[in-house]
């Protein structure tokens, strides 16, 4: 005797769901599965989708429907995605079991998307201030010199607007950081990039490229990681100073600026929107190679093949949506593995 309900009929019959809203035609690329719910990668943007017995495990609503809904409104058209979650989906795939069958995969790419988050937080701020930078600059062309004395155009919340930069490049340093801990979960409690580098330096030399590689990207992370302590726990000498915008002696405005004051990484004064774009790619491409560098020197055979992590041709780096995967030799070739 069938005993399934008719709300059983419905929940196990095949079905269409539609990605995206209608601002958003781009097709769908890739899935990934970010903290325990499937995400559908599109074009320019990425969806959280939830069926209905995940909604109402207990099947008691027929009316319950599956879900879907934007997440981010960037995809795989952005660097920033590409740089970070989709590079981490591609090296961090736990089918493969590249990285051998004990390592936390799935942590791995969840740490990645939340760094992601925080890169797009850092770029819409880049964004916005520039767009602001250009209104006050169009808003000057109505204004002049009066009785000898001019209104200087106002950005409203720089301060803060550059506090909670500082702070979400933070965090995505952090989340960078926690992902090597998942490689050396012994070696780096409580270390930062400083015990990193020791240990490669130690493991691969200092003529290795992973070395070479942490010796330039060292001074970034340091500068992003200090500059957050010193708006957070500001003291003497220890502190990062914001200018709006400034009439300079030779009659000329500047736009926004900002100095960090700090004795192990000062930061000269700079303009505050070309400081975010700077960190903004900073960030993102140290994020890449990174993960490429630590895969690559983690890396296990699959299935006896020997694997390495490749920088792909243009073909196929326009195929994956990234810029490194794994390969493995047959013949002369190097074929992409996964």
């Amino acid at each position: 005797m069938d005993e399934r309900r008719p709300i059983d009929l419905l929940r196990n019959s095949g079905g269409q769901m539609t990605i995206g809203p209608d601002d958003d035609p781009s097709p769908i690329k890739t899935m990934c599965v970010i903290n325990n719910s499937l995400h559908i990668i599109k074009g320019k943007g990425i969806y959280c989708a939830r069926l209905a017995d995940e909604i109402d495990p207990d099947r008691t609503n027929p009316a319950i429907p599956n879900t879907s809904q934007r997440v981010l409104a960037y995809g795989t058209d952005c660097d920033l995605v590409r740089q970070t979650l989709l590079t981490a989906k591609r090296l961090f795939d736990s089918h493969s079991k590249a990285l051998g069958p004990s390592f936390p995969y799935e942590r791995a790419i969840n740490l990645s998307f939340e760094a992601l988050k925080d890169l797009i937080v850092m770029h819409e701020m880049q964004a916005r201030l520039a767009a602001e930078i250009s209104a006050a600059e169009a808003s000057l062309k109505d204004r002049a010199i009066q009785n000898r004395s001019f209104a200087l155009p106002t950005i409203i919340g720089i301060h803060e607007s550059v506090e909670m930069f500082l702070q979400k490049s933070a965090h995505a340093v952090g989340d960078l950081f926690s992902i090597a801990q998942l490689f050396h979960p012994d070696g780096l409690p409580k270390g930062w990039f400083d015990a990193l580098f020791q240990i490669v330096q130690a493991q691969y030399g200092s003529d290795a490229e992973f070395t070479k590689f942490l010796v330039e990207a060292l001074p970034v992370l340091k500068l992003i990681r200090n500059a957050r302590n010193c708006v957070e726990h500001p003291k003497p000498g220890y502190r990062v100073e914001v200018q709006d915008v400034t009439l300079l002696p030779s009659g000329e405005l500047r736009a926004p600026a900002l100095e960090i004051i700090h004795p192990e990484t000062p930061q000269p004064l700079m303009e505050v929107s070309a400081f975010m774009a700077q960190a903004v790619e900073q960030v993102a491409g140290i994020f890449e190679l990174v993960l490429a560098f630590l895969c690559g020197h983690a890396v296990q055979p699959v299935a006896g093949l020997p694997l390495a992590v490749v920088r792909y041709t243009p073909q196929q780096e326009a195929a994956f949506d990234v810029r490194f995967g794994y390969a493995t030799r047959m013949g002369d070739q190097i074929v992409p593995f996964g």
